[in-house]
């Protein structure tokens, strides 16, 4: 790990787990969540296969997958300059500079900021609502998952489930399917939760 990276006031670095690599963060901003963990784990990335993934925000999905995965190279795309700045010095600070690259821009905008360049996996982990719907988050910090969190997710049981739903219960835990039936039963559910409480229409 470097140690001539900026570090700004208010930053913490974190640890990330997975090979001695860390992030920086900003509680005042975003910190990201165990959906961005769990999305890793899911992800399936073939050893040299070239991964981009939309919306990177802090870096976290490029520098998490180089940590588990044999692709050759991971790029982040991320409107935010600021993100961008951040998830740069996040790059330079685990010294993966030749394998992970975060670029500035708009998803809109991927085919003509990439033109013609050929990606295997493509990863996203966008806001899980209608535009003007759902909950917004609390002014304060989101919270960083716990070391136990990540090793879970990061060094998961081999299973067969291909989908997660939140569980109508609202406990924070998800419901696992092995098949889309079977999902969709664990979506509707969770849809009839959340039109019960008026958060879904």
């Amino acid at each position: 790990m470097r140690t001539d990276v900026l570090i700004k006031e208010g930053e913490r670095v974190d640890d990330l787990h997975r090979k001695g690599y860390v992030i920086i963060q900003d509680p005042k901003r975003f910190c990201f969540g165990v959906d961005a963990v769990i999305l890793s784990g899911f992800a399936r990335v073939k050893k040299g296969e070239k991964v981009l993934d939309l919306g990177t925000g802090t870096g976290i999905l490029p520098i998490l997958l180089e940590g588990r995965t044999l692709g050759s190279h991971f790029t982040g795309l991320e409107i935010q300059p600021e993100s961008v700045e951040m998830a740069r010095r996040s790059v330079a600070l685990n010294e993966l500079e030749e394998k992970v690259d975060i670029v500035e821009g708009d998803i809109k905008e991927t085919a003509a900021i990439f033109g013609g360049s050929v990606f295997d996996v493509v990863t996203s982990n966008p806001p899980y609502m209608n535009e003007g719907g759902g909950l917004q988050n609390p002014s304060g910090p989101i919270r960083i998952p716990s070391p136990s969190g990540l090793d879970a997710v990061l060094n998961y049981t081999k299973h067969n489930y291909l989908y997660m739903c939140a569980k109508e219960d609202f406990s924070g835990t998800h419901n696992f399917a092995s098949n889309y039936a079977e999902h969709m039963k664990n979506a509707r559910r969770y849809w009839d939760a959340l039109n019960e409480r008026k958060i879904f229409k």
